[in-house]
């Protein structure tokens, strides 16, 4: 049986299909006009790398994940559906935050923001509900407008929803399902029962924000697969480390899932090769994605915000700094600067030829002689080197008083420099400690080219380079088992039954979800979590544990302490359970065809600028280098995607699972 892994990126989306024999990365350029179309261009170039139809591949795949930006995309172009929100009278203009200048009305037209005469008190007693007669109103007051999906979002909704839902009962039978003019809805208590009006208010609506386009792709994208002999649910990779069933996942918690399948990969190869400290590098065309891992778990955080708006969604610390591979780089006054802008996938370097004039990081690699301009892609994108060189020289030489050679060193000295001084100021180690027990993980496009000087800069112990690097949050996907998230909140001091009551109830509705996912319970592992809140800042977090006795006794001590620390009163405990279902991953292991010796893999000579002059580097297949194969530089190793620099006075070995170490400070 196969598994076949898929992530959309801006410029690519990435493919790792997985069988008993065999494992092979794709690329495809990424349609941003139907994600889908991608998404299946990818499965039929997996097919065909693996040597199988595509229907063949599909009814022997156990599992298909998926890792979209459609979520993302939506975030960044506000390309979203006009919402309409139903909020207590008074909050129309904060949404319950403290002034009018709320980051959320990016997101929607305040004029859809309408209030309701209606309250539940702070011990969740019904003081007043709102009349159907001014639910109708205001309803087609905003639909009238232009509104496409409603989100009612009232006060004190976590302590009694009652309200919430006679809002939606009577707009339900205002709008019926069976006529044309039915209108989504979403209710906060059905998305969080935290006490925090805002926060719940604003991850309902973001979560309704991209719910529509969410909802069309993706089933669209599992139509697609069961058409062609696919026979289980098409699962959605989410940013909490886990992946469901397109009818069981949150809109919200798709967001930034790539970047957190890929941190995911970079855990459970540190895992598998006693890396204790990690920092993966993503490095893509605009940005570098960073993010720090030890003993195998990443850094995470509750709360991320979506464009400077907060709301509840767990996903790794992931960082991105403005230097990618097309980060523009200038010169003024005898220096150089990178980024952090870029000129993005069109009109892209100038070594692309689509009109880009300004020097990048990829047209110095070119002019360097680091990127071959003929085998760009597996050689599906001819590259223009006589157009990079003329940039750096126009842009970068002429103003410093430089020759183009050492023009193009410097930039690439400026290149890694900025992106080492970003990391070193980013907080992953505590201060003082330094990276000299930290291994660098080179993984996207341009992480081969960049990452042994970045690591020579941090005094990072090394540089580590894995097979699947092009294709690593497709890869990260690969590792992921269905999971499952609920959530309980409690008063600080709650005591030992209402925390059992709680916990109870949780594992209720997971044993009925997983079953519906076709998991018996032994076949489930259930964790639990605790996290004491005030305001929106965790003062004291526990777990995982497993579910039993010693989380019981742990979660209720942490109550009740709460509860001491603030006299009974403030704050709150928010309880989360976690049930997994595994489901195939592939077992990290050495890709493709090794050859027996070194110089078998060897694909040819280069001309390479260095420091040292222009000399002649051997070129070497990266993905044929024998196991324990010891390659100095300076030396170039190279897959279809993507291209590795072993600097002179370096050395690159490869280790049983395929990937190449370059040891800095041993």
């Amino acid at each position: 049986m196969y598994t076949i892994d898929i992530d959309t990126g801006g410029t690519f989306t990435d493919g790792y299909v997985a069988g008993p024999d065999r494992k092979v990365g794709v690329k495809v350029d990424t349609t941003p006009h139907d994600l889908t179309l991608c998404f299946w261009n990818c499965i039929e170039s997996g097919a065909k790398a693996i040597g199988l139809p595509t229907s063949d591949l599909l009814a022997q795949t156990r599992v298909v994940r998926f890792s979209s930006t459609i979520a993302t995309n939506a975030a960044v172009q506000l390309s979203g559906p006009k919402l309409g929100v139903i909020v207590t009278r008074g909050a129309e203009e904060a949404l319950y935050g403290a002034g009018g200048a709320n980051p959320l009305f990016a997101f929607l037209p305040a004029r859809l923001v309408v209030g309701l005469d209606e309250e539940v008190d702070a011990g969740g007693a019904v003081v007043r509900e709102p009349s159907t007669d001014e639910i109708e109103a205001k309803a087609r007051e905003i639909l009238e407008q232009g509104a496409r999906m409603l989100v009612i979002c009232l006060a004190n909704a976590h302590l009694n929803p009652a309200n919430e839902k006679k809002v939606r009962a009577v707009l339900e039978a205002s709008y019926p399902r069976h006529y044309l003019g039915a209108v989504p809805m979403l209710a906060s208590h059905q998305i969080s029962m935290v006490p925090d009006d805002a926060l719940r208010a604003n991850t309902t609506v973001i979560n309704a924000y991209f719910h529509r386009s969410l909802a069309q792709s993706l089933y669209k994208a599992e139509d697609l697969v069961r058409r062609n002999r696919y026979r289980h649910p098409l699962m959605i990779v989410t940013a909490d480390f886990g992946c469901t069933r397109v009818a069981k996942t949150r809109a919200i918690n798709s967001y930034q899932s790539g970047p957190a399948a890929c941190v995911r990969g970079a855990g459970v190869t540190a895992e598998a090769l006693g890396h204790a400290k990690v920092l993966v590098i993503d490095v893509g065309g605009t940005t570098s994605d960073v993010a720090y891992i030890e003993n195998g778990r990443p850094n995470g955080a509750s709360q991320r915000p979506i464009r400077d708006v907060d709301v509840l969604q767990r996903i790794p610390d992931i960082i991105s700094y403005g230097v990618g591979g097309g980060s523009k780089i200038r010169a003024a006054d005898g220096t150089l600067t990178v980024g952090p802008d870029s000129q993005g996938a069109v009109p892209g370097p100038a070594g692309f030829g689509l009109g880009g004039t300004m020097a990048t990081p990829t047209d110095v690699w070119l002019a360097l002689g680091l990127i071959e301009a003929d085998a760009y892609l597996g050689g599906r994108k001819k590259l223009k080197g006589d157009l990079a060189r003329a940039a750096v020289e126009r842009e970068l030489a002429g103003p410093l008083g430089l020759a183009p050679e050492a023009a193009m060193l410097a930039a690439k000295e400026a290149v890694e420099a900025r992106l080492a001084r970003y990391i070193s100021d980013g907080g992953f180690v505590s201060e003082g400690a330094g990276f000299g027990d930290v291994t660098l993980y080179a993984v996207g496009g341009g992480g081969g080219l960049l990452t042994v000087g970045v690591a020579e800069k941090l005094g990072a112990a090394r540089a580590y380079f894995p097979l699947t690097a092009p294709v690593f949050s497709a890869f990260g996907a690969s590792t992921l088992d269905v999971t499952h998230h609920y959530e309980a909140i409690l008063p600080a001091g709650a005591g030992p039954d209402a925390v059992a009551g709680k916990i109870a109830g949780m594992e209720a509705e997971a044993a009925r979800d997983m079953r519906g996912e076709g998991f018996l319970p032994a076949e489930v592992d259930s964790t639990l979590e605790a996290a004491v809140f005030a305001g929106r800042a965790s003062a004291a977090r526990i777990g995982p544990l497993p579910v039993g006795e010693e989380a019981m006794a742990a979660i209720g001590a942490l109550a009740a302490q709460a509860g001491d620390a603030s006299g009974g009163t403030g704050g709150y405990v928010e309880l989360r359970l976690t049930a997994t279902g595994r489901i195939p991953h592939p077992v990290l292991a050495a890709l493709g065809e090794r050859a027996a010796e070194a110089d078998a893999a060897l694909a040819g000579t280069r001309a390479i600028v260095t420091a040292e002059g222009r000399v002649t580097a051997p070129v070497y297949r990266f993905d044929r280098l024998p196991i324990g194969a010891r390659i100095a530089g300076p030396a170039i190793a190279e897959t279809e995607h993507t291209s590795i620099l072993v600097p002179a006075g370096r050395t690159l070995e490869i280790d049983p699972h395929g990937g190449g170490v370059v040891e800095i400070t041993s």
